[in-house]
C-alpha cells in the first residue's frame, strides 16, 4: 500500500485528547425557539382547555359516589335516599336504584374519558365536550325561562347567569380557533420540545371551579341531611 494514499492530518490532531461532542444542527435551535414562542402564544388558552378537562375528571369522581350509593340501594344494603322512591315497595325500589346506577356510571365514564381526552388535547374530546356544552345551554335557557314563568323571575335569572354563564364560557371556549390549533399533532410535537414551560390555571377557571364543586356537593349532601334530619 501507498504511503501517499493516506490523508493527511490535521495541525491541530491530538491522539490523546477527548473525543469532541458532535455539534446539534442549527435547525434544532431554531425550531426550538420558535416552539418556544408558539407555546408562549397559546399557552393561556392551553391550560383553560386543561382545565376544563380537570373539572369534568372532578365532576365525573364526584359522580362516582352516585354510582357506589345507588348500587348499595340497588343490593339492598341502603335505604333510598329519594323520599320518593320510598313510597314504592322494595321491587320497584331496587329497579329504580338499578337504573340509577347504569346512568351514573355511563355519565361517569364519560366523564372519565372526556376529562383525560381534553387534558391531553385529543380532538374526539373536545368537539364531544362542545356537542354537551351547546345542549347544557339550551337546557339552561329553557329551564331559566320556565322557572321565571312558573316559579319566580329571581331564581331563574340566578340560574340564567350561573349555568348560562358556564356553558357559555365552555362553548366559546372549545369552538374557538385557538382550540382548534391546539389540538392538533403539530401543537402536541410543540409541547414535546417545550416541557420546561409550565401552564396555570387561569383565576377564571379557578372560579368556575369552586362553583362547579359547591353545586356539586350540595346536590349530593343537602339530600343526605334531609333524610338525616327525618330520621
Amino acid at each position: 500500500m501507498a504511503l501517499d494514499s493516506f490523508e493527511p492530518l490535521d495541525d491541530d490532531f491530538n491522539p490523546y485528547a477527548a473525543p469532541k461532542a458532535r455539534a446539534e444542527p442549527a435547525r434544532i435551535g431554531g425550531d426550538l425557539t420558535e416552539a418556544e414562542e408558539i407555546r408562549r402564544t397559546y399557552l393561556n388558552h392551553e391550560a383553560s382547555v386543561r382545565s376544563i378537562g380537570s373539572l369534568t375528571l372532578i365532576g365525573a369522581v364526584l359522580n362516582s359516589i352516585q354510582v357506589v350509593v345507588y348500587l348499595l340501594i340497588a343490593i339492598g344494603s341502603m335505604a333510598p335516599i329519594n323520599q320518593g322512591a320510598q313510597n314504592f315497595d322494595p321491587e320497584t325500589q331496587r329497579t329504580m336504584a338499578w337504573v340509577n346506577f347504569a346512568l351514573n356510571l355511563g355519565t361517569a365514564t364519560l366523564g372519565f374519558f372526556l376529562g383525560i381526552g381534553l387534558r391531553r388535547l385529543q380532538v374526539w374530546a373536545r368537539w364531544t365536550s362542545l356537542v354537551f356544552a351547546v345542549i347544557g345551554l339550551i337546557f339552561v335557557l329553557l329551564a331559566s325561562l320556565a322557572v321565571m314563568a312558573l316559579v319566580s323571575p329571581i331564581p331563574g335569572l340566578i340560574f340564567l347567569v350561573v349555568g348560562g354563564g358556564i356553558n357559555g364560557y365552555i362553548v366559546s371556549l372549545l369552538a374557538s380557533s385557538k382550540t382548534t390549533y391546539i389540538c392538533t399533532p403539530e401543537y402536541r410535537e410543540i409541547i414535546a420540545l417545550t416541557p420546561h414551560i409550565k401552564y396555570r390555571m387561569s383565576l377564571l377557571v379557578k372560579i368556575l371551579l369552586v362553583i362547579v364543586v359547591l353545586f356539586i356537593l350540595l346536590a349530593l349532601v343537602v339530600p343526605a341531611m334531609m333524610m338525616a334530619f327525618r330520621r
